[in-house]
């Protein structure tokens, strides 16, 4: 079976004689584990392999969802591959 990666959250998956398109989803990542207050630098191709703005907006949206706000900030990690810092904020850090 072949897949080709199609644009941030798309792929193609040939099945039989078939192609279907399968979307990623942003459930399948550990957002609760992510989202518990301490800060997390995820890889791009380890964490996760969409773009990074995608990744983000799925970050901010899971955040948004369980009533917490974020802080992201744009890094590499030891290998030198593109990462995405996030940590939960506190209201009184967000001003609210």
């Amino acid at each position: 079976m072949a897949v080709e990666i199609e644009g941030d959250l798309v792929r193609r998956v040939a099945v039989g004689s078939k192609s279907v398109f399968v979307r990623r989803n942003a459930a399948n990542y550990d957002w609760d584990k992510w989202l518990n207050g301490k800060q997390w630098r995820l890889s791009y191709g380890v964490d996760f392999d969409v773009a990074l703005n995608s990744f983000c907006s799925a970050a901010f949206a899971a955040a948004r969802k369980r009533g917490l706000k974020l802080t992201t900030h744009l890094a590499e990690d030891d290998q030198g591959r593109p990462a995405v810092c996030i940590q939960v904020c506190s209201p009184k850090q967000h001003g609210l």
